[in-house]
């Protein structure tokens, strides 16, 4: 009995482990950056559910705070705070690089808080 007679094992083994290297060194670059992102914009959330009745600077002045603790490329600009009678309205529209060898993806992000101030 002989193993490998076409030489197919090898190879499959070969590309097995290579597809595997790339899902693995995709995920080790955008993961990270994944749960930063999802961490501010829950960090959002909770800033303006908790402290809505506050003055619009002073929660995009918070918010901002919380993409800098993030380490996101968020300007004061980027971040609009609007209060219309009772309603609170914070609108962060930013992009995040994430870097791969010969190739940088620009994820765009537009997170929204839109709730009622009682």
């Amino acid at each position: 009995m002989k193993l490998n007679q076409k030489g197919e094992g090898k190879a499959g083994l070969f590309f097995g482990l290579l597809i595997l290297g790339a899902v693995v060194f995709v995920g080790a670059k955008v993961i990270p950056v994944a749960i930063r992102v999802f961490s501010f914009e829950d960090s959002m959330q909770e800033e303006c559910k908790y402290n809505a009745t506050r003055p619009p600077n002073v929660i995009q002045q918070r918010v901002f705070e919380k993409a800098k603790k993030e380490d996101l490329p968020i300007d004061l600009d980027d971040i609009t705070v609007q209060r219309i009678e009772n309603q609170l309205k914070v609108d962060v529209t930013y992009t995040v690089q994430i870097t791969f060898p010969g190739y940088v993806y620009n994820w765009d992000r537009h997170a929204i808080y839109d709730a009622p101030v009682f």
